[in-house]
């Protein structure tokens, strides 16, 4: 994910249920950019939550490569530019469980480029192109929980997913990241 603005679109969030002990994240920039990026959670994903400010980045500490503490009532991670100029890319997030292992990683949304593979939104998930019958897909969650599960029938293969999302589709030995 590259933020361009300080606007309120342009963030990553991500809700987890259960315990995270940490967080992990590459931040870096192209040169001459300038940044104030927040790193920042909450316990209650509720309509008006109360964030605390876990970090704040700046253009001196990138490119950032860390581990970040994370409440351990925390349920909620928001990474939002406080200000922009230039291009400040997350290259890696990943959110650990309750003993500090970590799960997929959910920097951003990846080009989809595969020969016959191919993996789109629908309105109600993902639809899964060009595998051969009887090859798994399996969808994750930021925690790395398995959301959606399937075995191809050599057709194209449809998971629901809940919306506001970031996901990683494993199948036939690739794996994309999407935002739904």
């Amino acid at each position: 994910m590259t933020f361009r603005s300080a606007s309120s679109n342009d963030k990553v969030m991500a809700y987890f249920d259960g315990t995270a002990k940490k967080i992990y994240l590459e931040v870096s920039a192209s040169e001459g950019s300038a940044c104030r990026l927040k790193i920042q959670e909450t316990r209650n994903a509720d309509i008006a939550p109360t964030w605390r400010t876990i970090r704040v980045l700046s253009q001196d500490e990138l490119p950032f490569k860390g581990e970040l503490e994370l409440n351990p009532e925390s349920r909620f991670v928001k990474i939002v530019p406080a200000s922009v100029s230039g291009d400040v890319t997350l290259n890696a997030f990943r959110i650990s469980d309750a003993d500090g292992n970590f799960g997929p990683d959910f920097s951003g949304i990846a080009d989809i480029i595969a020969s016959d593979l191919r993996v789109s939104t629908t309105a109600g998930g993902i639809r899964v192109s060009g595998l051969a019958a009887g090859i798994r897909v399996n969808v994750y969650d930021i925690a790395g929980r398995t959301v959606a599960s399937a075995v191809s029938d050599g057709s194209d293969t449809e998971l629901a997913l809940a919306k506001g999302g970031f996901y990683l589709v494993n199948a036939a030995g690739k794996t994309f990241k999407i935002r739904f």
